[in-house]
This record gives C-alpha cells, structure tokens and sequence, in this order.
C-alpha cells in the first residue's frame, strides 16, 4: 500500500487554535462558576458570550479531526490514485485517535459486508498484541518473575494485563463521573423551569441543557470504549491461560486429572476468568457510585435523609453477603460433580463396544443419571439462591426510596419538585452497583473458585518431564540414555519396584535403525514411554534427545480424510518421497485394489 503523509498544521493555525480553546474554556469557566452559585465575586467576571461555550465541543472535535487523523496519500490524490485490495487501512492498528473512539475503522467492513458475503481475507488481521501466543508467553514470563515458592496466578495476570486494565480505568472512571452529572443539575434545571421569564436566566438555561448533552454523549462513548477494551482483555487472559492449562496437561497426561477435569478448566474456569474483567472495575467503582449518590442526596435533601439512605443502602448490601457465599459453596459442588459427570461420559463413550459387546448400557446409563440426578441437585440450590438475590435487586431501590422520603416526611424536609426528580434519578443511578453488587460477589466467588482449581492443576508436580535436550550436543548422537529407574505412580511400592529400571548408558547415534527385543511384559513399550518421557523419573538422569521425535504406538490411530492426507499429516505433497513411503509401507497393492486409490 501507500505510505501514508503527516502534514503539519502551520504555526498560524496552531496558535489560533490556542487562543480560541483558552478563550472558550474561560468562557465555560465562568459559566461554571455562575452555576454553581457563585454570583457575588470580589472582581467583576466578563460576560461570556453563549456562542463560545457551545462552539467548545466543535472546537474541540475540530482539533481532533485534523491533528489525531492523519490523511493518507490516497486520500490526498484520490481521483488520480485507486487504492489496493490488501490495504488494510481501516484495521484497528492503524486508525486514527478519532476512528478508534468512534469506532469508525470498521466502517469499511460494514460497506463491503453489505455489498458482498464477507469471507475470512475480508476481516482485518487480529493485531499481534491479541494473539494467543504472544498472551500466553507474556502470562509465562509474569510467572518465571514470581520468586516466591507458590505462584499466585491472580497477580501473574495482572502484571501481563495491567497497562490495559489502567486504560480502561479511566473510561471506567469517566463513565461513571459523567453518569451523574444529570442527577446534579436536574433540581437546577427543574427550578429553572418554574421560574418566571426571566431574559438573564435564558443563556443560564442553555448552558445546563449544553452540560447534559455533553455528559451523555461522553457517558456514551466511554461506555463503549470501556466495554470494547473489557473484551479485549478478558480475550487475552482466557487465550493465556488456555494455552498455560494445555502445555501443563501434556505433563499429566496418564497419572494426572482425568481429560473431564481438563475440559472443564478450559471451558468453564478459564472463560469464567476471562468474563471477570468486565466485572473487575466494579470493585472500586461501587464505592465511588455510593458515595457519589449519597453526595447528590446531601446536597438536596439534607443529613438526616441521606444517613437513612445510606442505612438501607448498607442493609441492601450486609443481606447479599451470606447469599454470596453460599453460592461460592454451592458453586464449588456443582463443578466437582461436573467433573465426575463428564469423567464418566468420557470414559463411557471411549469404551463403548466393550459396553455393547456385554449388554452393560443400563447399567453405565443409570450411573449417569445419577450423577446427572446429583449435579441437578446442587444446581437447583444454587438457582434458588440466585432468585433470592434477584428479589433484592428488585427491591432495592424501592426499599431505599420509601426510607428515605419516609424519614423527609417525619423530619418535616420541604421537598419540591427538583429535589424529588434528582433524588429518584439517584435511586435510579444507585440500583446499579446495588445490582451489581451481588452479582459482583457472585462472580468474584466463582472466579476465585476457578483460580484455585487452575492454581491447583498448574501447581501439581509434573509427571513426566519434556526431555528434548537444549544443551550441547554430542556429536553424530541421536538420544542419550542416563542409568535410573521410573515408575508410573510415585506410591511407596513402586518406589521399590519401579516399571523399568535402566542400569547402563546407552547411545543411539544417528541414523541408526535399532530394534528392540524381548518377550511379552519385559518392558520394550516401557523403555520406548520413557524415552518419551511418559513415565515419571524416580531417580537418575534425564533422557536427552537431540531434535525431533516421533512415536507410532501399537494402537492404530486414523483421522477423518482419505489415505492420502493420513499419510502425508498435514505436510505438503512431494510425489517422489510420497512413492517412497508407500513403497517402504508395501501399500502399493493395496491402493491399486481400491477404487479411488488413495
């Protein structure tokens, strides 16, 4: 593609822009300050022209537009030059300021979805800061730092994802800042309202109707840039620890958690953490919004109201602790009888001729109802638990509302009609975290009940070790062989009469074709397994191998295809060592019986 041109403005329009930003800004300043009260200064303020303070956000946006975005060369010579296929300018990377806060880099997409059915080359490339194996190598780098004996896997995260995370703090923070700046003014609005015509209030009256546009549209945008950035991190920590669970499960495979236990830390723990990061801000932002709704309700009904306010507010929340944990109890069970219910299923499913070979399958269907009958159990307390929590959502801001407005009647508090509209627009802003607040819980619980389990698989003793040697190699060998002995579990009596003891050194040199012979149960398939490194080291060295390896095992083992693509196993196809192979394999005679060939 064409690179793209960064034309400087000149001075001139640099400093115009200067000195029109600080006169509106002081504009708007003292329009604040007028709206907050503030008529009788010991100086005399200007009289700010209304036009000013509403040209700000043009202005600013102006500014935005032309110094952030910076005009490609196709853009400059456009009926002469005609843009290429492949080039990727509405992808994420290379927008703008202004497309990224608009979201305007997928505008080209949508055009070209609309005209055509978008395949796989027409979605623009996933940026290398979202990819599974830059996350996952961040996540194990976090890992190797901790110096400590246990790895605590909730701070790893955070030291991977925390630049991202103080980013989408700040939307976060604006979001909810601008939130309740409608609340603030509408008892002004309101009294401005009633007020009699008045040609002085008129610019006072615009400006408050300007501050709520502002505020909305700024809540708006940082709702979606906080949301969208949520997303991007919960991708990144789920594709992280996806990877992290795979590479640990290839060292438990025979003697570690049973496949059911793997599958679930994947699809459901790690996607559990994954979902935490749109609930993570919650956690400070919930204070803020209190304490921001109790200022509100000071501010327009008084101390008295507001300390009733906040009395229901902490009973609101004090009633979601004891149902928060028993959802963490009750969430615990439901995953342990998950995981004995998918055991089974597994293990069923992979046995299943023998099972039909000996008229087993009542006998295995009922022991799977009856853990499908036990997990329903738990799961039926665990929902009944979630409606009990839902109750108190839904009668929260009522039971907040009628206290407060009952202790304004006892304690006589005139209250009119601005006051009575803002304090219901904060009831309405404050059922929020009131919400969100059991479902906080709820799901800090489950994710700290998914952290454990993966911090317990991650933390298990390998079983067997990845024997590929990164040291010196010796030369012209292939796979060096130390004296030890391994067992397949480390139980005291396999300690003392383990699998295969190896008692002398061994070296297979390279291109050696070496033979392994012995009767039945001597230990060849042992010896090849410990090569591989598939039975646990109980004492000696390391096996070394030098390069790759591969292993056929006695069972065979043939993917969905035809021969030809179970042959070759995903490599490209070279007809001369193709032939070879099937010669050396004798396949020759059997593909030329066939229909199809191969």
């Amino acid at each position: 593609g064409f690179s793209e041109l960064k034309p400087r403005p000149p001075l001139v329009l640099i400093l115009w822009w200067v000195f029109s930003f600080g006169l509106v800004s002081f504009s708007v300043l003292v329009y604040v300050v007028r709206l907050l009260g503030f008529r009788e200064l010991p100086y005399r303020l200007p009289e700010p022209d209304i036009v000013d303070v509403v040209s700000l956000p043009l202005l600013v946006l102006f500014c935005c537009r032309c110094c952030c975005r910076p005009l490609s060369h196709g853009e400059l010579e456009r009926p002469l030059l005609l843009r290429k296929e492949n080039d990727d300018d509405s992808s994420f990377n290379n927008a703008s300021i202004w497309s990224q806060l608009t979201f305007q880099w997928l505008n080209p997409l949508f055009e070209k979805g609309r005209i055509e059915k978008l395949e796989l080359h027409h979605i623009p490339s996933v940026p290398e800061s979202e990819t599974a194996d830059n996350a996952s190598l961040l996540l194990e780098e976090s890992i190797r730092k901790q110096k400590t004996k246990s790895t605590s896997l909730p701070k790893a995260i955070t030291g991977t994802v925390w630049k991202s995370l103080a980013i989408n703090a700040v939307f976060a923070g604006l979001n909810t800042s601008a939130s309740y700046i409608g609340p603030f003014l509408i008892s002004n609005f309101v009294n401005f309202l009633t007020q009699k015509d008045d040609s002085s209030s008129y610019h006072y009256g615009l400006v408050l109707a300007f501050i709520f546009f502002l505020s909305k549209t700024v809540e708006s945008l940082t709702q979606r840039l906080w949301y969208f950035g949520a997303h991007r991190i919960g991708i990144r920590v789920r594709a992280a620890l996806t990877v992290l669970i795979y590479k640990k499960s290839l060292s438990t495979k025979f003697v570690g958690p049973s496949n059911g236990k793997v599958i679930n830390l994947i699809n459901v723990d790690a996607e559990r953490i994954g979902d935490f990061c749109w609930y993570i801000h919650g956690v400070w932002l919930l204070p803020i919004q209190v304490f921001l709704a109790l200022v509100i309700l000071y501010w327009n009904l008084g101390a008295a109201p507001s300390v009733a306010a906040v009395f229901a507010t902490i009973l609101v929340m004090v009633s979601n602790t004891p149902l928060a944990n028993r959802q963490e109890r009750l969430h615990s069970k439901i995953m342990e009888a998950k995981d004995s219910r998918i055991k089974v299923t597994s293990e069923t499913l992979k046995s299943m001729r023998v099972l039909k070979l000996h008229s087993w399958e009542p006998t295995f269907l009922n022991k799977l109802l009856q853990l499908r009958e036990t997990e329903r159990n738990w799961l039926k307390k665990y929902l009944y638990t979630c409606s009990a929590v839902a109750f108190l959502f839904w009668a929260s801001p009522t039971l907040v509302s009628v206290i407060t407005f009952g202790v304004c009647i006892l304690l006589e508090t005139p209250l009119t009609s601005g006051t009575v509209l803002s304090a219901l627009a904060t009831f309405r802003i404050l059922q929020e975290p009131i919400y969100n607040l059991p479902e906080l819980i709820s799901m800090i619980a489950q994710t700290k009940v998914s952290f454990d389990r993966i911090q317990e698989f991650l933390g298990e003793e390998d079983q067997r070790k990845f024997i590929t040697s990164s040291g010196p190699k010796e030369s012209g060998v292939a796979v060096k062989i130390e004296a030890g002995e391994y067992a397949w579990d480390s139980s005291s009596q396999s300690l003392k009469n383990p699998t295969i003891k190896i008692t002398e050194k061994m070296k297979i040199m390279e291109g050696y074709k070496i033979a392994i012979c012995g009767s039945v149960g001597s230990g060849k398939s042992s010896l090849l397994c410990s090569i591989l490194g598939e039975i646990p080291r109980i004492s000696g060295a390391v096996i070394k191998v030098y390069g790759k390896k591969a292993y056929v095992p006695q069972r065979p083992w043939v993917q969905t295809g035809t021969i030809r693509e179970n042959i070759l196993f995903g490599k490209d196809m070279d007809d001369a060592f193709y032939e070879r192979v099937l010669e050396a394999c004798a396949l020759n005679q059997d593909i030329e019986m066939w229909d199809n060939k191969d």
